[in-house]
């Protein structure tokens, strides 16, 4: 039986459109409003870079039990 993805609210994330603001917080703050599911899209982050992100992303959203 394949898993059930809630889709309802989902996240693709790209610092580009953050104007300035912090991409954590940003990121903090969806997880908080009820997001469901994150995508990372970071198109100018190198490998290195991407890796540190991802992790960082993955232990906000183990937190709040949200899918990435």
């Amino acid at each position: 039986m394949k898993p059930v993805i809630d889709y309802s609210l989902y996240l693709v994330t790209d610092r580009h459109y953050l104007k300035g603001r912090d991409f954590y917080t940003c990121l903090e703050d969806a997880l908080k409003g009820g997001i469901t599911l994150v995508q990372l899209r970071e198109k100018t982050a190198d490998e290195a870079e991407f890796l540190t992100i991802g992790h960082k992303v993955l232990a906000l959203a183990i937190c709040t039990r949200c899918l990435f």
